[in-house]
This record gives C-alpha cells, sequence and structure tokens, in this order.
C-alpha cells in the first residue's frame, strides 16, 4: 500500500513538473486566487499603505520617479514645440525671400 501511495505521488510529481500547460493554469489559478484575496482584503490593503507611507525610501523613490518622468513630459514637448517654431521659422523665411525677390522684381520693372 505505501508502494502505490509512493507511485501515484511520483507520477503526480512528473505529470505537475513535466506538464507545462498544467503548470502554467495552475499558476493562473494560484495568481487569480491571491490578487482577488488581497483585493477583498481592507486589512491587508490598510497595512500595506500605512508600511508604504512611513517608508522614506519608498516616498523618496515615487518622488524621483515622478519628477524624472515630468522631467521627461516636459523636454519631449519642448522638443516638439522647438521643432514646430524651427519649421514655422524656415517657413516664414522661405516667405520673406519670396517678397523680397518680388519687391526686386517689380522694382526693376517700374525702372525700365
Amino acid at each position: 500500500m505505501a508502494m502505490e501511495g509512493e507511485d501515484i505521488k511520483s507520477h503526480l510529481f512528473k505529470l505537475f513538473s513535466t506538464d507545462r500547460d498544467l503548470i502554467s493554469k495552475i499558476a493562473e489559478a494560484l495568481s487569480s486566487t491571491i490578487v482577488d484575496l488581497i483585493i477583498k482584503s481592507e486589512e491587508f490593503i490598510n497595512v500595506v499603505t500605512e508600511k508604504l507611507v512611513k517608508d522614506e525610501n519608498i516616498i523618496e523613490s515615487i518622488v524621483n520617479k515622478i519628477g524624472e518622468s515630468a522631467k521627461q513630459e516636459v523636454y519631449k514637448s519642448l522638443s516638439y514645440d522647438q521643432k514646430c517654431l524651427e519649421d514655422k521659422y524656415s517657413e516664414l523665411n522661405a516667405k520673406l525671400e519670396k517678397l523680397v525677390a518680388d519687391l526686386e522684381k517689380n522694382r526693376l520693372q517700374q525702372i525700365d
């Protein structure tokens, strides 16, 4: 009887350790269960929140990450604005050159 138990145990172990699909489904079920338990546990959420708020390293890290993200967004925005201004400057400069050329052409026509 003990041998049968060991055989079953060995067979189950092999099955669980080699069947990737089964392992994936078990992990997914456990993960979903754990997440559901955590979401529904107000006490757990309060404890984690309290620890996060009290930990200066975490607060500093969050502030740094937010600051870095803000800097990147400002840089992207300024870079875009600069590109738009450069394009507009080029467009206006081309129009100015055309106007100067047209004025010069009109002046020469009036002289003739």
